[in-house]
């Protein structure tokens, strides 16, 4: 295609030379080549997308509505789910329940839910009291939750990476109640 058409013109061979000459021992960006934008990936230059809470709300309702999407499971929910396999308790992942959350396990004999909380994110009394933005949410969802007879667990990073056997003995403890 001739150039021009595009906002953006690509650059050329002798342009991205240049570039990476003018680049040299730094890191290289995101998308260096010829015909590509070039993108920093960490730097004074780099101004990470900010959505508004309102955005923020539509995409995890799309995320509800469409179970199908993968979700990177994080450290502690490898822990959780290494135990549960360990002592054979039947599970699911990442599934969505009553159209509010998508709840990292879900015991479906028991009725019984398991959410891993990341310290941080979610505002770990211990090590990040101050974080109040998903405080709220959590308990909107555990409200409903309850609500609709499940049994909520939730778990906070450092106990599951304290002693993962202790977070579901709480849970075992109920499971052989029930």
């Amino acid at each position: 295609m001739p150039r021009g058409i595009y906002k953006h013109k690509p650059n050329t061979v002798k342009q991205n030379k240049n570039i990476g000459k003018a680049l040299k021992g730094k890191k290289k960006p995101l998308g260096f080549g010829v015909g590509r934008k070039i993108t920093w990936t960490s730097g004074k230059n780099h101004k990470p997308e900010k959505h508004s809470e309102e955005t923020k709300k539509k995409i995890r309702e799309w995320c509800i509505k469409h179970p199908n999407k993968k979700f990177r499971d994080t450290s502690i929910e490898l822990k959780v789910e290494a135990e549960l396999k360990r002592r054979g308790i039947n599970y699911q992942k990442q599934i969505p329940l009553c159209k509010i959350a998508i709840v990292d396990f879900y015991l479906p004999e028991y009725k019984i839910v398991i959410q891993c909380d990341g310290c941080y994110y979610h505002g770990c009394p211990m090590h990040n009291p101050t974080w109040i933005k998903n405080k709220e949410r959590d308990r909107n969802q555990d409200r409903v939750l309850t609500f609709n007879g499940f049994n909520i667990y939730r778990f906070w990073g450092h106990e599951i990476n304290e002693s993962v056997k202790k977070c579901i003995n709480t849970i075992k403890v109920e499971v052989t109640k029930g």
